[in-house]
């Protein structure tokens, strides 16, 4: 399962990074689009380090965000509704 989207990061002030967004059976993975070989933002998300799962609703805009450790991750901008099966399935590994 996975869905474009971007993750929000802070490097001196709030950036969106482009990219995909793909849950796999063991952990959440964000990998980066971008032509520059050296300067990607990957993550990878152990499903058993997700603690809490929120899902907002904005005016223009939905993201999810995860607390992963002690520090919240958000997600927005996504190009397809694949992001609600995402959090669906969040919620079940949480709630396990």
């Amino acid at each position: 399962m996975e869905t474009a989207c971007s993750i929000k990061t802070f490097v001196f002030r709030r950036v969106s990074h482009p990219g995909v967004l793909k849950l796999e059976p063991k952990e959440l993975i964000f990998k980066q689009q971008t032509f520059a070989k050296d300067d990607t933002l990957d993550q990878i998300f152990p499903l058993d380090h997700i603690t809490k799962v929120k899902l907002k609703k904005g005016i223009f805009q939905t993201s999810l965000n995860i607390m992963c450790g002690n520090e919240w991750f958000t997600f927005h901008y996504f190009q397809d509704d694949n992001y609600l099966a995402i959090y669906h399935k969040l919620l079940e590994v949480i709630a396990q």
